[in-house]
């Protein structure tokens, strides 16, 4: 399990962080989300304080049986990707 930063939308109009626990055992795809990045740069959306606005984010999708759930998490592509297979290899080395 690997510990991240997920950023979610709540009402009205607000977004919020809080940290989620993931398996990298069932990520199906890592895309970058460019809809939050742009938001966070022109300040159109209600972020918490304290976030860059050279900040990336990513979206995560997870298998769950017959449908994947996705979700937005802080962190480039790249990063997301290089703390899932640390994981990985560290399990490999036993």
């Amino acid at each position: 399990m690997i510990k991240l930063v997920e950023i979610y939308y709540t009402e009205p109009y607000t977004y919020n962080l809080r940290e989620v626990f993931i398996n990298p055992e069932y990520v199906v795809s890592i895309q970058p989300e460019e809809n939050l990045t742009r938001m966070l740069v022109e300040k159109t959306g209600k972020f918490p304080d304290g976030l860059d606005t050279r900040q990336q984010f990513t979206r995560i999708i997870l298998d769950k049986g017959h449908t994947g759930l996705d979700i937005k998490v802080i962190g480039s592509p790249e990063i997301i990707n290089e703390r899932m297979n640390a994981h990985r290899r560290q399990i490999l080395r036993g």
